[in-house]
């Protein structure tokens, strides 16, 4: 009977063993398989299941004739690695894992016991190998002791891990692993209960207690766990609202009051004696009168709505402005609640109060600085203009050389004076947001070259190189403010030419969104940004003077101011501008001494028909012609081979005219020439001499290049046409098309947009007028006045409808040019009353200069009394045109 007993416990524990090892692996792997601890809890059960298979399998091989020796040596292997799978999960439980000890143990001590095993079943350690029973018997004291030795390391190693963590679920840890070190001990060294297999039976009962233990704590414990969180977060929300001085509240849909921190109990008790406790029907606290408002509000916010109010009390102590918010408690589908927060508004009811009071008094005082300013400059205008005029006057009366001196010297302060004025003028609009800038198509390249025309003389009388170079991918025609990008061009390249001694000035333009030569994409961005850069050889600035430049009334240094002038305005003004049109400016210089340049950048949008204007500017004429530039300056001879290059033509450039006869002598053949006047050694009319000598004018034409206002005798017989630098695109192109195409000559001079031969110089001689210019805007009197001076006139200039008035009051003119647009009073007031209030003999005539071009513009104005229109920008033939019949009607 004992031995059936003693068959059956050796089959059934391993088989349950091997039940419940498989039951804990796969509930384990279906709860959490990715949880580190989880999947070497389920190698352990592997281990367990292994060990377990080979014990019962050892018993029931004999039973079916199947050798049994591969199972003793399974069930050695299960046991040895069932060690080292517990040491591997207990040492990550305890936080172990990264000990250098733990470590070795894991990747060094496995491996060699295993070996051991290996060898000892195959023979190598005692001669026989265990391949019977006999020598199974005989060799377990054997594996035995290797087991006891390492395994029993593992296991010890595991408890003590255990111990010292001493935490959460490392009891049940312990008490399996102390199980199972009894089970498989007795088993070892105890051979008469090896046939109850209790190895297999304490592997069982700590597999179970193990995995208890871990799902426990997966399943319940982070319940558990989630609950303290829950109470921990409950506990730092109370705190969070218990702390702030903020009042807060809450009441369920019958007006009860949920929760309430201590901020809004004292309030409460403070405006109205009641003492709150949970479930408080807040609105029966409340005073009679209150009730049916807060029933209302309360009402709203139980409807969805959330909103603010604003209460005011009479503290005895201090005056309490009090903002409550009123918020739906959602819940569900529905709204179960409302909360309240009520904060004290009283600071900042007093901050805004301030603010309001401190907007007013800064409007007002600014209201008041832009009414100084207008007086002021008004005030100063009005004498000033009376002293220029009367300059004017002066300086047609005979006057020795001196007194001349003397009355220039003071027409020109003048002059210098009313530039000032107007620039502290525009500063004062930028910074009280009262400056608009226009938005209407304008010709590009038009802008340009007619701002460097204005300071194309005074560079010439200092003998500087006047240079504009515009990349061919730089839009003809933009939408924007052509007066001020003007403004902010003139004052740059007045900076660059007043701080320049010697060397050269030079404007560059180019596109920094539009690819070179796409005229497709012109069409397809409507807007185009541009870079300006003003580029000077001059006294350059400092790394410390840098800060200063763009501040307004200020200047790099004071002996700069001294030496050269100026109001300390302009940069400061062309800066604001620049930003008001969306782009930057800044500036770059090496130091002092080594010149500087001034980058700006302006978005500009692009106006209708762009590509087609571009395209023409690359007919087929110019193509493959080549051309011989012969320029001592660098910088002109890099702008004219990109210009020449851009219209499909092939550029030589050299810089003497040495060096351009010996490529002549050597026989090359070109189409044309270009030759600078003023050059070291040999200039433009020598070289020129030299080249006749060789080539014909037929075989070779030539193109002078000149900073001079004036031409030598015999020039004309050399050359085919003359152009003024700094050279404008069209006008070259012209030229070179009409030289080319073998047209009669072109002689085309003077710095301004259009062909000196346009203005009549004796024009002031032979037709004498008292000219009057009325013009508010600084760069348009400048043009204006410049074009005045080509045709020989000197105009005194007004700066709106009430000083023309008061211009005519002191003396006579024969012709007003007359701007609509204007301050305080604009052209067509102030010509009606010339109409009305001057007798016929004293009647000017007026001509209206304005930029509006619609229909029933000139209707208007000759309406108004004007005797002519002319549109702006200001053409040379219809000016000139204005001023013949001025003189012929002042004549008569």
């Amino acid at each position: 009977m004992s031995d059936t007993i003693i068959a059956f416990l050796g089959f059934s524990i391993p088989a349950t063993s091997i039940v419940i090892a498989v039951a804990m692996f796969l509930l384990i792997l279906w709860q959490s398989p990715r949880q580190r601890e989880n999947q070497l809890m389920a190698l352990y059960l592997l281990t367990v299941i292994v060990w377990a298979l080979g014990n019962l399998m050892s018993r029931v091989s004999p039973l079916v004739g199947i050798d049994i020796m591969p199972f003793f040596y399974l069930n050695f292997l299960g046991a040895g690695l069932n060690s080292m799978m517990l040491f591997l999960f207990v040492s990550h439980y305890a936080g172990m894992w990264d000990r250098r000890w733990v470590q070795v143990m894991a990747v060094i001590v496995l491996p060699i016991f295993l070996i051991y095993t290996f060898f000892l079943y195959q023979g190598k350690i005692v001669g026989e190998p265990m391949v019977t029973p006999t020598a199974y018997e005989y060799k377990m004291e054997l594996l035995g002791l290797g087991f006891f030795v390492v395994g029993y390391i593992y296991y010890l190693t595991s408890v003590g891990c255990l111990w010292v963590a001493r935490h959460g679920r490392a009891g049940k840890l312990l008490v399996g692993a102390i199980i199972l070190m009894i089970g498989v001990f007795t088993t070892v060294f105890t051979p008469a209960l090896r046939p109850y297999a209790l190895a297999s039976l304490t592997t069982a009962i700590s597999s179970v207690l193990f995995a208890n233990a871990i799902l426990r704590d997966n399943l319940f414990n982070p319940l558990a766990e989630a609950n303290e969180r829950l109470r921990k977060s409950e506990a730092g929300l109370t705190a969070l609202i218990e702390n702030t001085n903020d009042s807060i509240w809450s009441v369920d849909s019958h007006y009860r009051l949920l929760t309430f921190n201590t901020a809004f109990k004292n309030l409460f008790e403070r405006v109205y004696g009641v003492k709150l406790a949970h479930r408080t029907d807040m609105l029966a606290a409340l005073p009679g009168d209150l009730q049916p408002l807060w029933k209302m509000l309360c009402d709203r916010a139980l409807k969805g709505e959330r909103f603010t109010v604003e209460q005011h009390y009479d503290f005895p102590d201090q005056p309490t402005d009090v903002e409550v918010s009123f918020n739906p408690i959602l819940a569900g589908d529905g709204v179960t609640g409302v909360s309240f927060f009520a904060r004290d508004s009283t600071a900042r009811k007093l901050y805004e109060s301030d603010l309001k009071d401190a907007k007013a008094s800064a409007e007002g005082a600014n209201k008041a600085k832009s009414e100084f300013l207008a007086s002021m400059s008004h005030e100063i205008r009005t004498p000033m203009n009376a002293v220029i005029g009367l300059t004017g006057l002066l300086l047609d009366t005979p006057l020795n050389a001196e007194q001349r001196d003397f009355v220039e010297t003071v027409r020109n302060s003048g002059d210098a004076l009313l530039t000032i004025i107007n620039d502290i003028l525009d500063f004062s609009k930028i910074e009280s947001g009262k400056l608009d800038l226009e938005n209407q198509p304008f010709d590009m390249h038009e802008c340009i070259e007619s701002a460097v025309d204005l300071l194309a003389t005074k560079a010439t009388e200092k003998k500087l190189e006047l240079a504009v170079s515009i990349d061919y991918d730089v839009p003809l025609a933009v939408k924007g403010d052509v007066t001020r990008l003007r403004q902010i061009l003139i004052n740059l390249l007045n900076n660059a030419v007043k701080f320049t001694d010697k060397g050269e000035v030079v404007l560059e333009v180019r596109s920094l969104k539009l690819e070179v030569g796409s005229w497709v994409s012109d069409i397809q961005h409507p807007t185009s940004n541009l870079q300006f850069s003003v580029r000077d050889t001059g006294i350059g600035i400092s790394p410390e003077q840098r800060d200063r430049l763009f501040k307004s009334f200020s200047q790099i240094d004071a002996s700069t101011t001294r030496k050269y002038g100026g109001s300390g305005l302009g940069l400061a003004i062309s800066k604001r501008l620049v930003e008001m049109m969306g782009g930057t400016m800044w500036a770059e210089s090496e130091g002092l001494g080594k010149g500087s340049t001034f980058h700006f950048t302006i978005r500009a949008g692009m106006a209708p028909a762009v590509a087609l204007a571009q395209m023409a500017m690359m007919p087929s004429p110019l193509k493959e012609k080549r051309v011989l530039i012969v320029d001592d300056n660098a910088t002109n001879r890099m702008i004219l081979i990109k210009q020449i290059g851009s219209w499909g033509m092939n550029p030589q450039a050299v810089s003497s005219g040495h060096e351009a006869l010996t490529i002549i002598d050597r026989g090359e053949l070109f189409d044309l020439a270009l030759l600078d006047m003023q050059m070291p050694e040999m200039d433009g009319m020598m070289l020129a001499s030299a080249i006749r000598k060789r080539r014909d004018a037929k075989q070779l034409p030539m193109v002078m290049l000149t900073s001079m206002g004036a031409r030598e005798d015999g020039m004309s017989e050399l050359f085919a046409a003359f152009l003024t630098k700094p050279v404008k695109a069209s006008q070259l192109y012209n030229v070179l098309v009409e030289v080319l195409a073998a047209s009669p000559k072109k002689k085309v001079t003077g710095p301004l947009q259009l062909p000196e031969t346009q203005f009549d110089v004796t024009l002031g001689e032979r037709c004498p007028l008292r000219v009057l210019l009325a013009e508010d805007n600084l760069v348009n009197q400048k043009l204006a006045l410049r074009m005045l001076e080509r045709f020989g006139y000197r105009a005194d200039m007004v700066a709106n409808g009430l000083e023309v008035l008061q211009a005519l009051d002191r003396q006579e003119y024969d012709l007003i040019l007359m701007d609509v647009q204007m301050p305080e009073m604009d052209g067509l007031e102030a010509t009606r009353q010339i109409r009305s209030q001057y007798a016929a003999h004293k009647q000017p005539r007026i001509v209206a200069m304005t930029a509006n071009a619609m229909q029933g513009d000139r209707e208007e104005c000759l309406a108004a009394g004007m005797n002519d229109y002319i549109s702006k920008p200001i053409k040379v033939a219809e000016l000139m045109k204005a001023l013949e019949s001025s003189a012929r009607l002042a004549n008569s």
